[in-house]
């Protein structure tokens, strides 16, 4: 198979190529050129800019591919280039969407607290809550204003706006859209799990909001990677929206347990009921980038992508014991993270928690 990829250098979009060579396909990257994995000698490189739109119809022009994975398309110039260069000369066009087309974290441009909650319009595009876990159906994308609305997130705009160029195109475009959770890995540039792993391995108390209950969806990059590449082939008809999602749905204290012991440490958890936190702590939980995943996310079906693709499903306890493995070989990236600042005003509330528990309980109990 012929198979071009936007990108291809970094996180998944490398995996993924290192997956198709791996195959025997024959790979052509177009990115600026940059970064350049180990493979480079084993691919043919097309130099230019994905946002520059009519450079990427020169460069494109004249050539066909059997497939195309796009997960650099971010706006809709960009998907309208893709569209515009590759129409009637590819035979799967499959770009990375987001679970943040259907709403709550990666819309709003912040996480709601106690003391200043997120208000609906802020929050939803679509109002999921008594639909979960939503299905590609539920999300009326093709219908999504093309402006971008300042009060909501530029990526999650941009993304809309990319999904509804492709629903919005000629019939005989077969493009493939992946719905992609927050996604974790080996050398996530994102840094959320590293931000985990980091307080995990210092032993220090670890604040965890309402003892982190609630259940978290993700993505891990490899099998995402492999669930991009297999959509690239003819299962099923083209001009279909996936979820995908690894098959577990941890709660999110658990997920950090299979983290600690992965890393042959344990787990130092001081669960605090959110309200507590929001308010009296001095930390910054209304930022996204703080404490990742201590918030309820929303739970996609996976139903479709089961049935017609066929999900990988790498183990959690496995995946995250192989990303964690390369952290600690990785020592760097661990200290990159954001935050490392707060840290100790993190123990410091997590001490008085614990005193002001342990006197409640005695005070309850002496009753």
């Amino acid at each position: 198979m012929k198979l071009l990829v936007f990108g291809g250098t970094r996180y998944f979009g490398r995996a993924a190529v290192e997956l198709a060579l791996s195959r025997g396909h024959e790979v052509t990257i177009f990115s600026r050129g940059n970064v350049r994995p180990p493979f480079w000698n084993q691919i043919e490189h097309i130099q230019g800019d994905r946002t520059d739109a009519d450079g990427v119809v020169k460069r494109l022009a004249g050539r066909s591919f059997d497939a195309v994975i796009d997960n650099q398309a971010y706006t809709r110039e960009e998907a309208q280039s893709a569209l515009k260069a590759l129409r009637g000369n590819v035979g799967r066009y499959v770009v990375a969407s987001t679970v943040s087309t259907y709403g709550e974290g990666g819309h709003s441009l912040r996480r709601s607290t106690v003391d200043s909650p997120v208000a609906d319009s802020d929050r939803f595009w679509i109002d999921y809550r008594g639909r979960e876990p939503v299905r590609e159906a539920d999300s009326d994308v093709y219908d999504h204003p093309w402006e971008t609305r300042d009060n909501l997130s530029k990526y999650g705009e941009g993304k809309r706006h990319v999904e509804r160029v492709n629903l919005r195109s000629p019939t005989d475009w077969p493009y493939v859209i992946i719905r992609v959770p927050a996604t974790l890995g080996p050398d996530d540039p994102t840094g959320r799990f590293a931000w985990w792993l980091w307080r995990i391995l210092d032993g220090k108390p670890i604040l965890l909001p309402d003892g982190g209950k609630h259940a978290v969806q993700l993505g891990f990059s490899l099998d995402l990677a492999t669930f991009i590449l297999d959509c690239t082939t003819n299962r099923g008809t083209p001009r279909q929206v996936f979820n995908y999602a690894q098959p577990e749905l941890p709660r999110w204290g658990y997920f950090l347990e299979v983290m600690a012991a992965a890393a042959g440490r344990k787990l130092n958890a001081v669960p605090v009921p959110s309200e507590f936190l929001h308010r009296h702590s001095g930390l910054p939980w209304h930022e996204w980038g703080y404490a990742p995943f201590c918030d309820l996310n929303i739970s996609m079906s996976l139903w479709k992508a089961e049935q017609i693709v066929g999900l990988p499903g790498t183990p959690l306890a496995e995946w995250v014991k192989l990303t964690t493995e390369w952290y600690l070989t990785h020592p760097a990236a661990l200290e990159g993270t954001r935050f490392h600042e707060l840290r100790k005003s993190e123990t410091d509330f997590a001490e008085r928690w614990r005193k002001v528990a342990g006197q409640a309980h005695a005070s309850l109990g002496g009753a």
